[in-house]
């Protein structure tokens, strides 16, 4: 069992023992994973990154490469995670568990190099409001034929905002159908 550690905040470069990256050729890689009950947030400005959010409750971290652990009151998270959570306490939630596996990926455009992408651990709560929404809606044969297949999606048109145009062949029709609400 590995040594636990109580910090005064829980972040990134905590928890990994300094900024991550990517080395050469490698397309993605995971970091750490997070668990924890948010009862609250900080916010503030720091004077070179701008505004912060740090969420307060109870946390614990694991350096997926050491296997160290980590606990405290105050955690920072990648935006992709936080986000969610600050959406539930913006609705009056008190207390929301939740837990991540938190994850780079190359990302040529991005000053780092790099984006933070979040992998829920745990299920989604049955009173949770998006998942209650997102059951409402089925998904359509055609659409489960591509996922099927993993196509890639089309890439957006550098020079605009539009997406690029698909190639298809003139006699066929789209594939994608909108979604049904189950009755």
């Amino acid at each position: 069992m590995s040594k636990l550690e109580m910090i005064k905040k829980l972040s990134t470069s905590k928890i990994m023992g300094k900024k991550p990256r990517l080395n050469e050729g490698e397309k993605s890689r995971v970091l750490y994973q997070v668990v924890g009950i948010a009862s609250g947030r900080k916010t503030g400005e720091h004077s070179e990154f701008g505004p912060w959010c740090a969420l307060t409750g109870n946390f614990a971290a694991v350096n997926l490469a050491s296997g160290e652990e980590f606990r405290s009151g105050v955690l920072f998270l990648p935006d992709v995670a936080l986000d969610p959570i600050i959406g539930h306490m913006d609705t009056g939630a008190t207390s929301i568990e939740f837990g991540y596996t938190i994850s780079i990926m190359e990302d040529e455009k991005s000053a780092t190099g790099y984006v933070y992408t979040a992998t829920p651990i745990m299920e989604p709560d049955e009173n949770d409001p998006l998942e209650k929404l997102t059951n409402q809606f089925e998904v359509s044969d055609e659409v489960k034929k591509l996922q099927a297949a993993k196509v890639e999606p089309v890439e957006a048109d550098e020079a605009s905002d539009e997406p690029a145009e698909s190639v298809e062949p003139a006699d066929k029709k789209p594939a994608v159908k909108k979604a049904t609400v189950k009755k």
